[in-house]
């Protein structure tokens, strides 16, 4: 059957699906419908897009956020993860729209001139929601991201206005179940009952779904039960009750990658009996806290860790449960407000020092920015990546968690200098590649910031948001950059905001890029250029630090000498005198000079450091000479004898032990 006739019968079913819904009365049998989707959409499935439980309710959380929800609630029942539940205060949906969902899985309304018949898009643009946010989901298939977590999903909606809310019990079937219809073009995956029961909050709306039987490989997952095996086993061995023999001794080095328990987590929970723990939770804040302050004192928590000998940086995997670390990627892939400000937002005030990248080709360099007084780095800039994405505020709280994006920009607890931020923007014409391939306009801004060391190891590296949303988080080689500065890039941390384009780049997992896309192929050389801006800068600001440190710490030392000396009186002048001086006739007569050039040499091609080090040696000898002749030991010498002397001196204060 060809596409034509699929689209036709799908039609006709969504036609005879939504007349029954609208016949439907209060407490009626519920009318059942069968879930199928067409070859294309089941090939992705199948191909596991979503690996992790968080990529899942990331999904569900955008659909949220383009249905205008202004919050969205997530509670588990953890620590034993039996079931999931996704609440959010959207515009809900009605018989019409599941209908078309349910038969058109992977035919998503959004983007489409289709969508503002069921109140998806905006009646003026379809790439916004009809609250004017620019729509982050795209793919028609978030019904199936929690196919991976549980077969068996119950959803209740409603709509503003109406006097009933919609339930529909939906069964997936198991990936090896599922059957090609009589056409073999599509495929059932699935079936729903619907039903609708009263409601008496008329003028609200929104969606509630909820994921039962969760699936006990993600259970497991999310109670950190590997994690949690390793541990105990660790201390079995560290307790005796478990014997090394002489083969595990000599393998310690490998004992060491033995998980510990992790700095923060929900606990153990016993694999024998869910009601029970064998390890208490660990939580960085009180039950009394606010939702917001939990979620800000984890991140500070995590911030002032500090990393063991054994494992190096702070890491994520390491200082927190499975759990929390998916708290933490579902707070960086969202669109939701910093947990501080802004990088856009900072002030000639806060402790960063900022460059303006050129987006010139090699050669390039980044200019120092001097942020006006009473403005922001926005406003100096004329940058618009921190302006509000839509009117309408977005919350998203996990089990009384309030999300923020862990991200702020402050002095590195590892230093005392201040930051160093880079920041560029770039909306290149791309004439060079044919209209039909080039993906549309692109324009973007960036932000690059240096530490002393990224807390976490997890945030080294170059993230892409596109409309504030991301799903690829932080990418540590900078899209495959080649030169060998391995220190430097793990000192910095990035953002990458698509003000327009990019998302036509984006894979079907949502999680990569089309690298082969015209918008990533520019984005991977324009942030490339950045890199070498950031390396000559920040080298040269190291030298420049250098210099000032090393000048202020040879003018300590020569006001000590100098101070030491003046502490003798001589019975004459000592004078050095290089070999283009005179003596003056302003000298005392007494006055002993001795010829400097004779006593010590200095390369021509001397560096600046080798210059201050040869100052500090001919004041050393001055002092010394100085100190002798407030004895008379020069005066009675001849002034060959003199040099002879001080050039003793000053080749004994040159001798250094050879290794």
């Amino acid at each position: 059957m060809d596409s034509s006739n699929i689209g036709h019968e799908q039609n006709r079913d969504e036609e005879a699906l939504a007349g029954q819904l609208r016949g439907v009365r209060f407490y009626d049998a519920p009318v059942s419908a069968v879930l199928k989707t067409n070859q294309r959409v089941f090939a992705r499935i199948t191909d596991g897009i979503y690996r992790e439980p968080a990529s899942a309710l990331r999904e569900l959380i955008a659909n949220a956020y383009d249905a205008d929800a202004t919050e969205v609630r997530i509670y588990t029942d953890a620590p034993r993860f039996s079931k999931i539940v996704i609440r959010d205060n959207g515009h809900g949906l009605d018989g019409d729209t599941l209908a078309h969902i349910i038969c058109n899985i992977g035919g998503s309304l959004k983007r489409t001139s289709g969508g503002k018949s069921h109140n998806v898009t905006s009646s003026d643009d379809k790439l916004l929601s009809p609250g004017l946010r620019p729509l982050i989901g795209k793919l028609g298939i978030g019904l199936f991201s929690v196919s991976q977590l549980t077969h068996h999903m119950v959803i209740v909606s409603k709509t503003k206005g109406d006097n009933k809310r919609l339930v529909c019990d939906i069964l997936l079937r198991p990936q090896a179940e599922v059957v090609a219809d009589v056409d073999e073009e599509t495929y059932v995956t699935g079936k729903a009952e619907i039903t609708y029961v009263p409601a008496e909050d008329v003028d609200s709306s929104g969606t509630e779904i909820t994921l039962l039987n969760v699936r006990p490989f993600v259970r497991e997952s999310l109670q950190s039960r590997i994690l949690w095996a390793g541990v105990q086993y660790g201390r079995k061995i560290e307790s005796g009750e478990i014997e090394q023999s002489e083969d595990d001794i000599e393998l310690d080095d490998e004992l060491k990658d033995i998980p510990r328990e992790p700095d923060f987590h929900i606990g153990e929970i016993d694999p024998e009996d869910v009601s029970k723990l064998l390890t208490t939770a660990r939580l960085p804040w009180d039950s009394t806290d606010t939702p917001l302050s939990k979620f800000k004192k984890l991140v500070s928590a995590v911030s002032d860790l500090t990393a063991d000998s054994k494992r190096g940086n702070v890491k994520l995997k390491e200082s927190l449960d499975s759990y929390l670390r998916m708290i933490w990627s579902i707070s960086l892939s969202v669109p939701l407000d910093y947990i501080d400000k802004h990088p856009f937002s900072v002030t000639s005030s806060d402790p960063v020092d900022v460059y303006l990248v050129s987006n010139g080709g090699r050669g390039s360099v980044a200019e120092k920015v001097e942020i006006s007084e009473g403005k922001s780095l926005s406003q100096t800039l004329g940058l618009k990546a921190e302006e509000r994405l839509s009117e309408l505020p977005f919350s998203v709280l996990v089990d009384d968690i309030e999300l923020r994006r862990p991200i702020a920009i402050a002095a590195s607890k590892f230093s005392t200098d201040r930051q160093l931020m880079f920041v560029g923007k770039a909306s290149p014409a791309l004439n060079s590649v044919p209209e039909a391939y080039r993906g549309g306009e692109l324009s973007f801004e960036y932000y690059m910031l240096w530490s002393p060391k990224v807390v976490p190891l997890e945030h080294n590296g170059s993230l892409i948001r596109i409309n504030g949303a991301n799903g690829t988080l932080f990418d540590s080689s900078f899209m495959e950059y080649q030169i060998s500065e391995q220190t430097r890039l793990r000192q910095l941390t990035g953002e990458v905001f698509a003000i327009k384009g990019l998302d036509s780049a984006l894979n079907i997992d949502r999680e990569s890029f089309n690298i082969a896309h015209p918008h990533y192929q520019y984005l991977k050389k324009w942030l490339h250029n950045t890199l070498r801006q950031f390396m000559s800068k920040h080298k040269s600001l190291n030298k420049e630090g250098a210099d000032q440190k090393n000048a202020e710490k040879f003018a300590e030392v020569l006001s000590a000498i100098e101070s030491i000396s003046l502490s003798f009186e001589t019975i004459s002048q000592v004078k050095f005198l290089a070999s283009n001086e005179s003596p003056s006739l302003l000298d005392a007569p007494s006055t002993v000079y001795i010829a400097k050039d004779k006593i010590i040499e200095l390369r021509k091609s001397a560096s600046k450091l080798e210059r201050s080090r040869h100052e500090l040696h001919a004041t050393k000898l001055a002092a010394v000479a100085r100190i002798l002749e407030s004895y008379g030991l020069l005066s009675s010498l001849s002034s060959s004898e003199v040099e002879r002397l001080v050039k003793a001196i000053s080749d004994i204060f040159l001798l250094e032990a050879k290794k």
